[in-house]
């Protein structure tokens, strides 16, 4: 039995195998308590940079409040 390889579409921050580079922007949609953890442990790991990291929240003030934080 073999096994497809996933396809992997060409994107202007994706290398050829599909990995985000280290200098490139993340998203994080939804960003309640999963996302606010794994945001802040991308940047304390110095992974990527507050600057580089995108997040959405449902209300104005959890926004508010992560941008404080983070």
């Amino acid at each position: 039995m073999t096994h497809a390889h996933p396809q992997v579409h060409e994107h202007p921050l994706c290398d050829h195998a599909g990995h985000v580079p280290a200098g490139g922007a993340l998203a994080i949609l939804g960003c309640g308590r999963m996302g606010e953890i794994l945001a802040a442990g991308m940047i304390a790991s110095g992974w990527r940079a507050p600057d580089q990291i995108i997040v959405t929240a449902r209300r104005p003030e959890r926004a508010a409040d992560l941008a404080e934080r983070l």
